[in-house]
């Protein structure tokens, strides 16, 4: 998996987030990955 694996996919509705972070942005970045999340829900 690398910087451009989210292309594979063929999903209309994405959106791209990218958060700083090692191996788990989740864990990491929790209040971004939080908020991401959340806007993409919300809409």
């Amino acid at each position: 998996m690398g910087p451009n694996h989210h292309l594979s996919f063929n999903c209309k509705e994405a959106e791209i987030y990218v958060i700083d972070g090692g191996h788990h942005a989740y864990i990491e970045n929790q209040e971004l990955f939080k908020n991401a999340v959340l806007r993409f829900v919300k809409r």
